[in-house]
């Protein structure tokens, strides 16, 4: 009993020569070279050996104005365009939100996952988004129903019920 316990604990402590990823990926940073020391990941002086990422799934982030950001909400369309010439446009659709501007930059946080098929997108690939977000019904005047005097805007819409004296046509 002694023997065998004591086989499994050495088999356990050899163990840990392979550093094994809790999902398949690509290593995209190397930071530990073979014989180097490296700390325990509770010490001040721990940093991570290895930068691990999965090409399977990915997730765009957009930083989206405040000015547009209330019409952004999960599951509106976007059409997603890698900067690279041979990459075709695809479909998306928002995925979720911060619900909340960034105090620094007045911009919302929107994420866009999507399957990585073939795999298309690398790893910190830069790539422009259009979100089709759904615009509010509104009114649209023409630009000689509009006044502007001073700093203020005034909009009249008039049902003619005949002229005046002075030759205005009256609500």
């Amino acid at each position: 009993a002694g023997a065998k316990a004591e086989r499994d604990r050495a088999k356990s402590l050899a163990d840990y020569r392979f550093i094994r990823a809790p999902f398949n990926g690509v290593v995209t940073k190397r930071k530990a070279d073979p014989g180097k020391f490296v700390f325990p990941a509770g010490s001040d002086k721990a940093e991570p050996l290895f930068v691990v990422v999965s090409l399977v799934k990915v997730r765009i982030q957009v930083e989206v104005p405040e000015a547009d950001a209330g019409l952004v909400r999960k599951g509106v369309p976007a059409t997603v365009k890698v900067q690279d010439a041979k990459t075709p446009e695809f479909k998306a659709e928002v995925t979720r939100t911060s619900n909340a501007l960034d105090p620094a930059s007045r911009t919302l946080r929107v994420e866009i996952e999507r399957a990585n098929v073939k795999p298309r997108l690398k790893a910190g690939t830069y790539v422009n988004v259009r979100i089709a977000a759904p615009m509010p019904a509104a009114w649209v005047l023409p630009n000689n129903a509009v006044v502007k005097q001073a700093d203020v805007i005034y909009t009249d819409t008039w049902t003619s019920m005949g002229q005046e004296n002075d030759g205005l046509d009256r609500v």
